[in-house]
């Protein structure tokens, strides 16, 4: 098991990166690479940190093949937990995925229903 033990996140993009080159075409992983860079961009390092790669891995892939399916005038939600044998990675945590011109208003909204709820949400 590779789990992720930096507290720098350019070496952190880097070994996300070589999982790219190493399980995609040279063009996906390339899209790919590029699309992590903005991925990640907000998300402090502690919250990648002792995490498994491949459910990192996992979770980026997943979240490029759903952008790659929005319609930029149709907001899209995708709740699901992942199974290693059927989205290719794994989490402890259930993902909710938003895709919606109005994200920052809409994550506010979804994170006052979450806690409202009694839910925590570990990542955003």
């Amino acid at each position: 098991m590779n789990v992720i033990d930096t507290d720098n996140k350019e070496q952190f993009l880097q070994l996300l990166e070589s999982e790219f080159s190493a399980r995609l075409s040279a063009e996906l992983a390339q899209q790919l690479t590029r699309f992590s860079r903005d991925y990640f961009e907000a998300v402090p390092v502690e919250e990648i940190r002792y995490r498994r790669l491949d459910d990192i891995y996992g979770a980026v892939v997943a979240s490029w093949e759903l952008l790659q399916q929005h319609k930029a005038d149709q907001p899209k939600v995708r709740v699901f937990n992942p199974d290693l044998e059927a989205h290719g990675w794994q989490s402890p945590h259930t993902p909710v995925v938003i895709l919606h011109r109005n994200i920052p208003f809409l994550m506010d909204s979804v994170r006052m229903e979450l806690n409202r709820q009694g839910l925590t949400a570990h990542t955003i």
